[in-house]
């Protein structure tokens, strides 16, 4: 389990933004959380360990331990509209390459004293060989979505997204929040960032723990999510493990009768998702 936030209240200009929520997040999951309003932006600050305007109560934990407020090193967060680039007229490499330099700047500090010229060791070699190969391993991680060779300013609305989830993970973080990821895509676009977050919440060497908000889901985006998440007004309404359910799949889906795999776990998720978008439509 990477995190558990129980009783979570917020209070901004007197108005109660979140009302006694109660979650957890396993670790190495992609949770979707459904939902519209600033409570749930609220929620999303919260668990990234942003700090907010307003009264908060209520306990966050990492592995069973308080984590408290601006603690969040290995937290990444990536709010709404985080899509604008500058200097447009370099590579998605070379944008990479020089984000790794200005993030991973911890690493002279650990590796050099205080007498020491810190300028030559942050443009000497081994610095800068250490940001080009931790810039080719996230690219690695997002061959076939993120073509490193691109300059900016041809990249489409996608893309764009996936720089800013790439820019993130130069940090290697342990924890991915994203406020609505897949908002003003075109379909193979979402799927395709969809699909991305799934992939980073599997890396083998450092399983990304991964939360993000949305508008709606359809069957493609529901097979890159382990948990879906129902927020309304201020509280959870709704919640329901995926990986559980496929599982603990009906027993008709089950049975000797229904001899294709892939066609009874199909069936699941068309149905799983049925129930979701009504439900949401319901209590929307």
């Amino acid at each position: 389990m990477w995190g558990h936030f129980s009783s979570l209240w917020t209070i901004q200009e007197r108005s109660l933004l979140l009302n006694d929520i109660n979650m957890y997040l396993r670790g190495g999951s992609v949770t979707c959380l459904l939902g519209t309003g600033e409570g749930m932006s609220n929620l999303l600050e919260l668990i990234a360990l942003r700090p907010i305007k307003g009264y908060m109560s209520g306990c966050i934990q990492h592995d069973s331990l308080l984590r408290p407020i601006n603690v969040y090193r290995d937290i990444a967060y990536i709010p709404i509209g985080q899509d604008s680039v500058y200097f447009d007229g370099l590579s998605v490499f070379d944008y990479l390459y020089y984000g790794a330099r200005l993030r991973l700047h911890h690493s002279v500090d650990n590796t050099s004293n205080s007498n020491s010229n810190a300028s030559n060791t942050w443009f000497g070699s081994t610095n800068e060989l250490e940001c080009r190969e931790r810039t080719r391993e996230v690219l690695k991680i997002l061959s076939g979505y993120l073509d490193g060779g691109l300059k900016l300013h041809r990249l489409r609305k996608g893309e764009l997204r996936l720089l800013s989830i790439a820019m993130e993970l130069l940090d290697s973080p342990t924890l991915l929040v994203l406020e609505n990821p897949l908002l003003g895509l075109e379909y193979a676009e979402a799927l395709d960032v969809a699909r991305c977050l799934k992939k980073v919440s599997r890396l083998p060497s450092q399983a990304t723990t991964v939360i993000y908000t949305a508008d709606g889901v359809n069957d493609e985006i529901l097979r890159c999510v382990d948990d879906i998440k129902i927020f309304t007004g201020m509280r959870l309404s709704f919640s329901i493990s995926l990986f559980e359910y496929a599982t603990t799949m009906p027993s008709y889906m089950s049975s000797a009768n229904s001899t294709n795999t892939s066609e009874a776990t199909m069936h699941s998720i068309n149905s799983i998702n049925a129930r979701v978008n009504k439900l949401y439509r319901l209590i929307t």
